[in-house]
């Protein structure tokens, strides 16, 4: 069975500068069972999993691109090019952990996930304001259910994003 592209809702983190010159970052990145503004979601029982295949997968931002077309046929937007030809150049950083923090006013759970921003020019950027503070998931998943849920799902990275759709 093909993979399914995922592509998250734009979420907004908090920063906090490091002795080593790095950032953390810190904020929500997805909560289970809940739709997403991209029409998709993670069931509670993959919830788990799901959060933990992010540790240690790279953060990228993706300053520039185009609009393209995936080898699916499905559309790219600018915003994730640089994950669609999984470029080295635009690693910033690494995610530390994704972690459960609480539930939400319908009982599901709220996943948040901690990164280290590494790169000095996209450090520079957030601490100045013309780096956006906001990140989008990137991942897969094996199959989708009639009610938008995704199973067999493995994050791949986030992208800091510039532009949103």
């Amino acid at each position: 069975m093909p993979e399914i592209p995922l592509l998250g809702s734009l979420q907004s983190y908090k920063i906090a500068a490091a002795a080593d010159g790095t950032l953390l970052a810190q904020g929500p990145l997805f909560t289970a069972n809940k739709i997403n503004k991209n029409g998709w979601g993670i069931p509670e029982d993959e919830a788990e999993h799901f959060a933990a295949s992010f540790t240690r997968m790279p953060i990228r931002y993706c300053p520039k691109g185009v609009d393209t077309i995936a080898k699916d046929g499905s559309p790219i937007p600018a915003a994730h090019y640089c994950d669609a030809i999984n470029s080295s150049r635009t690693i910033v950083g690494n995610i530390e952990s994704v972690y459960p923090v609480g539930k939400d006013d319908q009982n599901r759970t709220i996943y948040d996930m901690k990164a280290r921003i590494t790169d000095p020019k996209t450090v520079n950027g957030i601490k100045d304001g013309t780096i956006p503070a906001s990140w989008s998931l990137w991942a897969y998943a094996a199959k989708e259910t009639n009610d938008g849920m995704m199973w067999g799902c493995r994050g791949e990275r986030v992208n800091y994003r510039k532009y949103t759709f």
